[in-house]
């Protein structure tokens, strides 16, 4: 039995902009802004616009599951579902901050200690403010999932690249082919009322990419991925994730993080001058 949820497998280069959680896919009424149709060239422009961006918001979901189902030697019958939720919202104007509510429902967990410890019912909310002062970059987080929750700070010379370089990820239209960018795949994409929707690979991967484009920038972009493999007993195990953002505020956001937020950074750099 594999021993890992697909919910922590974010990109990273989402996370290392604060924002930790994905507000907008899946089901139930979650869904990426709706746009207009747009040429091959507005289409390009579109997206350098948006990785140029100086200032935006994005709101986010993410909801990704394991399943794992069968007769296991150590844990007997099995049929167990791990779901995990994150929705947030996120700022940026060269500085970020975001908050995020992450929700984790475990069932069907087999009566194993360790398997009881991973998979396991949890709420808790996820906070992270990241802002440059000279060359330095100060990234204060904090999260509720502990009961002794404590702010933390860490340094770097490095900001690890705006959330919009989501966009730089290559696909492919077919498995294992040639790889581009999203902004030179416009004709694999079919328009249908207000959305473009494609079926790409990445990592040998299948996707479904959904993006929406308004006034010359990106306001939408949502990917789906599920997977299931049965082994020759029968044994079945299956994991799925959509994560949906959507972006408003071009050049009109401002960050405004929290006073708890701005405090851990002055406290960090007050003991360590």
């Amino acid at each position: 039995m594999k021993k890992k949820l697909i919910a922590t497998l974010v990109a990273g280069a989402v996370l290392s902009t604060g924002l930790i959680g994905l507000t907008a896919c899946g089901g139930d009424g979650h869904g990426i802004n709706k746009g207009a149709e747009v040429s091959e060239e507005d289409w390009g422009k579109a997206f350098e616009a948006t990785v140029a961006a100086e200032s935006f918001t994005i709101s986010a979901y993410m909801e990704s599951s394991y399943t794992i189902s069968g007769n296991y030697e150590e844990y007997g019958d099995v049929d167990m579902k791990v779901l995990q939720t994150r929705e947030g919202t996120s700022y940026y104007d060269g500085s970020t901050y975001g908050t995020t509510n992450v929700k984790i429902v475990a069932t069907g967990v087999p009566d194993d200690e360790e398997l009881q410890k991973e998979y396991k019912n949890n709420e808790y909310e996820l906070e992270n403010y990241i802002v440059k002062e000279g060359d330095t970059y100060y990234s204060a987080s904090y999260s509720t999932e502990t009961e002794d929750a404590k702010w933390s700070v860490h340094v770097s010379p490095y900001d690890g690249g705006s959330a919009t370089s989501i966009f730089t990820v290559p696909y492919s239209t077919e498995k294992n082919g040639t790889t581009a960018a999203l902004s030179d795949l416009y004709s694999a994409f079919t328009y249908n009322d207000g959305v473009y929707t494609a079926t790409l690979w990445s990592y040998s991967t299948e996707y479904t990419v959904s993006v929406s484009v308004k006034d010359g920038y990106i306001v939408g972009y949502s990917t789906e991925y599920s997977d299931e493999e049965v082994e020759e007993n029968g044994n079945k195990e299956g994991e799925s994730i959509k994560m949906v953002y959507n972006f408003s505020n071009y050049g009109s956001t401002t960050v405004s993080p929290s006073d708890d937020a701005k405090k851990a950074i002055e406290d960090y750099k007050a003991s360590n001058n």
